[in-house]
């Protein structure tokens, strides 16, 4: 899957849990859809991770990656009526930490 989505409700079409991320591939993919929407991570952080707004996330562990997206409910993304589940963390950081 290659499309990039406006947003985060058009990935969320796409399914959400199990269904959506029967392989290890399918999650990095959601994971990907999820940071490069227009309104998502990278609007603060670059499709690279490089930061703008927010730091550089380049080279950080999968560990401290989910620690500062589930501690950080205020980063800009978050205030609005969609919330990113656990679940969705997690496709993120999986995502994140393969780009090294």
């Amino acid at each position: 899957m290659s499309d990039v989505f406006r947003s985060y409700a058009e990935v969320e079409e796409i399914g959400s849990g199990s269904e959506a991320a029967a392989t290890v591939e399918d999650a990095m993919e959601k994971g990907r859809l999820l940071f490069q929407a227009d309104d998502g991570c990278q609007t603060c952080h670059k499709r690279d991770g490089s930061g703008q707004i927010g730091p550089d996330i380049r080279g950080k562990s999968k560990a401290s990656i989910v620690a500062a997206m589930e501690s950080r409910r205020d980063m800009v993304n978050w205030q609005s009526d969609r919330q990113l589940t656990s679940e969705e963390i997690s496709y993120i950081s999986q995502w994140l930490t393969a780009q090294r």
